[in-house]
């Protein structure tokens, strides 16, 4: 690493890790309260450690949507059916491959209405399923379920599905 160029002894102003507001936040914060902002022009900017690429993940149910997924990082579904997200998994294992693109680091994140065992989620991980949203409430009391029933359904969906073991 060079020397910094703007201190006497060299050293970074900022030490690694220092917190910094995100610039897309900052910038949406920004226009809230002004109805002029001007984009100031700076010299060419390089950000230490780099930071890691960010996956692009597309979420839908349509053959559009499955389309563009494919086309990217990974896919995230809607509240559906095991047998849907299986459908959808394969379609989407069709479409790599017609683009050239492998199967393998490719996320597929869907909710599954109907998976509460772990035979359902087993079956979901053999197809290709990658990881689940879930409410585990909405299996035990519904959608709504007070926040002590939504901790109590969480509790019971760890004991259920032996996620301590």
């Amino acid at each position: 690493m060079h020397p910094y160029p703007y201190t006497k002894d060299g050293r970074r102003r900022c030490q690694p890790f220092t917190e910094w507001p995100d610039p897309w936040v900052l910038v949406g914060a920004l226009a809230q309260v002004t109805t002029r902002l001007r984009f100031y022009q700076t010299p060419g900017l390089e950000m230490q450690p780099t930071p890691p690429r960010i996956p692009v993940y597309i979420g839908g149910l349509s053959e559009t949507a499955l389309r563009r997924a494919a086309r990217h990082d990974g896919w995230i579904g809607d509240l559906i059916t095991t047998d849907r997200a299986i459908a959808a998994t394969a379609r989407l294992r069709e479409l790599r491959t017609e683009n050239g693109l492998p199967i393998d680091g490719f996320t597929i994140l869907t909710p599954l209405t109907d998976a509460i065992t772990i035979a359902d989620y087993q079956r979901a991980e053999a197809a290709g399923i990658t990881g689940i949203l879930t409410m585990p409430w909405m299996f035990y009391a519904g959608p709504n379920a007070t926040l002590a029933e939504k901790v109590d359904g969480m509790k019971r969906f760890r004991k259920d599905l032996a996620l301590d073991a």
